[in-house]
């Protein structure tokens, strides 16, 4: 089940038309209403307008994680800024970017959390590394991982080629696939057909994923070191 958390009648709609299919979806306008669903029904994800009143707050956000520990919350506003994107993950929540998502975008954001894994808008990647190099998925009640969620386990990253190590190294440092291009030399098709290779062995549904269990498994700081160029001034490698 996924719950909407909004003030806006029209961008409920919108965000009803975006999951269309996806799963049994149902709104709520203001806090009592959120907090009365959530005392009655455990949802499993909470898209929340963060530019209402009501529910932009990280007191707010922490609060409907203690009233619904298992509901994966996922933090959407017209303004994002990787302060505030820093501040919502490290308060509980599992996804934050734009409002104004498109409907592929949206459905995806929802679907990745819903495994236990964490979705945020690329721009903030590098970022959230820095700051949460060393976060850990959240379990559920009971003290497990979500099932079909969290990180793979780290022996996987045998599985990779060098190449792929290497690629996996930069996506860990922030780098889009025209940096990754360029760096390696090799054209952004082959990048991109890496990365499907990546994802597919590592199990994991995109790039924030990849970056957040490369920096965990340190392999951004080992092959930094052995196959990758040291980094320019401003670049980041997390160190756990």
């Amino acid at each position: 089940m996924i719950l909407i958390a909004s003030p806006s009648k029209s961008l409920c709609r919108c965000w009803r038309e975006a999951l269309a299919g996806v799963r049994p979806i149902h709104e709520v306008g203001d806090k009592h209403g959120l907090f009365h669903f959530l005392s009655e029904s455990k949802p499993s994800v909470l898209l929340v307008d963060y530019d209402s009143n009501d529910f932009g707050t990280i007191s707010f956000l922490r609060a409907t994680i203690k009233a619904s520990p298992s509901t994966r919350v996922v933090i959407l506003t017209s303004n994002p800024t990787s302060k505030e994107a820093v501040a919502a993950i490290r308060a509980g929540a599992r996804g934050y970017g734009r409002k104004d998502l498109s409907r592929s975008l949206l459905k995806r954001a929802a679907r990745v959390v819903s495994k236990g894994e964490i979705w945020i808008a690329r721009q903030f990647v590098s970022t959230l590394i820095e700051e949460l190099g060393g976060f850990k998925p959240i379990s559920n009640t009971n003290g497990t991982k979500p099932e079909g969620g969290g990180h793979p386990p780290h022996n996987a990253l045998n599985t990779l080629s060098a190449r792929q190590r290497e690629i996996a190294s930069l996506i860990a440092m922030g780098k889009p696939n025209k940096g990754i291009s360029s760096h390696l030399s090799i054209s952004e098709k082959t990048v991109k057909a890496h990365l499907t290779t990546i994802f597919r062995k590592l199990d994991v549904s995109g790039r924030t994923q990849l970056a957040l269990f490369v920096s965990q498994s340190r392999l951004s700081q080992k092959d930094s070191t052995r196959s990758v160029a040291k980094p320019h001034r401003g670049d980041v490698l997390v160190k756990i």
